[in-house]
């Protein structure tokens, strides 16, 4: 493992996969909030001239240099996602039906589709696959993008989303319609 703070922000590379030199990166905002970068071979971090550099703990002997502008990876796309929090509506003991999520978008660019997927149940395999379109909502100024997913038959306890193929987002707004076991 091995860290640095720049831009007032905690970077610590560390190895997901035990037969793997580092390979993932987590950054501690001001906020106490983390985020994770996965595939990011650090085995050293440095900063110069303000710019942060890391060297790789691949073997390819090469040292990287961060930027947030970047689109690829050493010429691999980089795929953007976002994965939320482990949903259980203030209650992690009764079964939920899923009847309705909105969400509310305001993206950079205007975009037509993205995915949503979902996982149920604290599983490690998303179950649902959902291409989204994406309709302009002039009541919500804020975030004109709207897209209403519809799925009435999963039931669960806890559940969380993965949101992907989409542009640059500025925030995202979840609203959820969900039923207890039993007032269905």
């Amino acid at each position: 493992m091995v860290s640095i703070i720049k831009d007032r922000r905690y970077w610590l590379a560390g190895a997901i996969n035990p037969a793997i030199d580092n390979d993932v990166v987590y950054i501690l905002d001001l906020n106490n909030n983390w985020s994770k970068f996965d595939n990011i071979d650090a085995a050293s971090f440095s900063v110069f001239k303000d710019d942060l550099y890391f060297g790789s703990s691949a073997s390819n002997g090469k040292i990287y240099k961060y930027s947030s502008d970047f689109t690829n990876d050493d010429g691999t796309a980089i795929v953007p996602y976002i994965k939320t929090k482990d949903f259980d509506f203030g209650s992690n003991i009764n079964d939920k039906y899923f009847n309705t999520l909105w969400i509310y978008a305001k993206p950079t660019t205007v975009f037509s589709t993205m995915t949503v997927n979902y996982i149920i149940n604290k599983s490690n395999v998303y179950i649902s696959t959902i291409s989204v379109s994406l309709t302009a909502d002039t009541s919500y100024p804020d975030y004109p993008i709207i897209a209403k997913i519809k799925r009435p038959t999963d039931r669960f306890r806890y559940i969380n989303f993965r949101i992907s193929d989409f542009d640059t987002l500025y925030g995202l707004v979840f609203k959820f319609g969900y039923e207890l076991e039993g007032n269905r």
